[in-house]
């Protein structure tokens, strides 16, 4: 309990706890970006298209783990992991 209490306290109130926050907003931007990308992707680049693809693919997994971090990562800090777990906001 005195572990997720700071961590928590760290998230809330440190700089890096910022931080963190920026970077997962900045990571999201970018994931919607590159599903709008990948789901229009120009036929007429069929030369290169599976290069694109391939680095497409390695990237959603990426964005997957790190978002599954965070997830994790507040499931562990909720103050009430039921609720928290059955919430869609």
């Amino acid at each position: 309990e005195v572990l997720r209490l700071n961590i928590k306290d760290f998230l809330h109130h440190h700089f890096i706890g910022g931080v963190y926050q920026m970077i997962l907003l900045v990571l999201s931007v970018v994931s919607v970006f590159q599903y709008i990308y990948g789901t229009y992707l120009d036929a007429r680049l069929s030369h290169r298209i599976d290069v694109i693809q391939s680095i497409m693919a390695n990237t959603e997994l990426v964005f997957a783990g790190i978002f599954g971090f965070d997830w994790c990562l507040n499931l562990f800090l909720a103050d009430h992991r039921r609720s928290y777990l059955t919430r869609f906001v």
